[in-house]
């Protein structure tokens, strides 16, 4: 979106001619643009001013100004797509100044290091889903009266945030699954993937001892930790769905595979409270 700034030269009665720069409640006459000039101008009819209405016939020039680029998010993008496909590794700094056409000092300015670029890309969308993984939980609460939270619940306010943005938040999040799927069980990442998200699976594991009175907590962590990663396996959408038969080629299918992903999982966690 371009954004303009209107200055205007406008005499009202009684007072001398000035420059202001908004002007309310114009009535256009005519309206031209000219390609040669950056310049747009018009002829106002009425302009009512301190209570005051006078008669003007005269040019307003818009001049353009830029557009506010928000060159930060435009570095984690790129660097979140180059990591899920290229891995930490892979990815350099110099490849990632490149797909988001910036200096290389740039992102050495706002993110520092290159380890500090991976863990804010981390960061940056976990933010989200650890807020709504707990909105959604809150509401299994409310619903259970103070009771254990049915595991399938559970589940839902777990998995669907994450579904959901695969789903619907645009190739950004399908890229950040990608790179979740490859990091999740790695040693090497596990102090950011523990800062984003060890809270918020405490928090889930606590409801699900709740529910599964009857497990261990060897049996309640492994179970939890099957879920997350079917999870991150599907919504990776690293193409195993594509060569299998009748399997899905479209990100749209992702509802029906998460509709059977629930009870599916649910069933595992219901079959080891024995």
């Amino acid at each position: 979106m371009v954004e303009f700034k209107i200055h205007a030269n406008v005499c009202v009665k009684g007072s001398k001619k000035r420059t202001i720069q908004y002007v309310p409640e114009l009535i256009f006459t005519q309206l031209k643009y000219s390609y040669m000039k950056p310049k747009l101008t018009f002829n106002v009819r009425m302009y009512k001013l301190d209570e005051r209405t006078t008669n003007v016939n005269t040019e307003y020039a818009l001049t353009k100004t830029k557009p506010v680029i928000d060159r930060k998010t435009q570095i984690l993008d790129a660097a979140e797509e180059l990591f899920s496909y290229s891995g930490f590794d892979g990815a350099s700094i110099r490849d990632i100044a490149k797909r988001c056409d910036v200096q290389l000092a740039l992102i050495g300015y706002h993110f520092g290091p290159k380890e500090q670029l991976f863990e804010a890309v981390v960061r940056r969308r976990a933010i989200h889903l650890t807020d709504r993984r707990i909105a959604e939980l809150e509401e299994a609460r409310t619903a259970s009266k103070d009771q254990p939270i049915p595991i399938r619940k559970i589940v839902h306010a777990y998995v669907w945030p994450f579904f959901e943005r695969v789903i619907d938040g645009g190739q950004g999040w399908k890229n950040y699954a990608k790179l979740m799927s490859q990091i999740a069980n790695s040693r090497r990442w596990q102090p950011i993937v523990g800062e984003c998200y060890d809270e918020t699976s405490l928090v889930f594991t606590d409801e699900v001892r709740r529910s599964m009175s009857n497990c261990s907590e060897l049996t309640i962590l492994s179970s939890f930790q099957f879920m997350v990663g079917a999870m991150l396996a599907i919504c990776a959408e690293a193409g195993r769905y594509e060569v299998l038969p009748g399997g899905t080629k479209s990100a749209e299918d992702l509802e029906s595979i998460y509709a059977d992903f629930v009870p599916f999982i649910s069933a595992g966690f219901r079959a080891v409270n024995k």
